[in-house]
């Protein structure tokens, strides 16, 4: 899935933008019809204090469907052929899929300390 944490941030903010959090938001609430790249910068444009361009909307989606987040299917509209995008995963399930990618990724690398942490974490987290 591939992402990076920023650990000085909290939340969806450790991983993305605030406008690319607003856009997940937004797919999450039109679930579970699709929207098109069309769609998501209109209601995006409602948000931004500084212009956003479609390309930066466009290229978010199409990572975001390299990663497995999203799927889009091509399907004909008003003016020829539209990608719609859908997402493959609830809120709940993409936040699992985050912590799981870490998880592993630590228990690839460091998986002695990594198991540690766990169990320690799980044992004695506090109340």
């Amino acid at each position: 899935m591939g992402f990076e944490l920023a650990t000085s941030r909290s939340g969806l903010n450790m991983f993305f933008k605030e406008w690319q959090i607003t856009i997940l938001n937004y797919l999450w609430s039109v679930q579970p019809n699709g929207t098109t790249s069309s769609m998501v910068w209109n209601h995006l444009k409602n948000f931004m204090s500084e212009p956003m361009s479609r390309a930066s909307v466009i290229n978010f989606l199409k990572i975001m469907t390299e990663r497995g987040v999203l799927r889009e299917n091509v399907e004909s509209g008003k003016g020829g052929f539209h990608g719609v995008y859908y997402l493959n995963f609830s809120e709940s399930e993409f936040k699992q899929q985050i912590v799981e990618h870490f998880v592993r990724k630590l228990m690839e690398e460091y998986p002695d300390e990594a198991k540690k942490v766990i169990i320690d974490v799980i044992l004695y987290k506090e109340a």
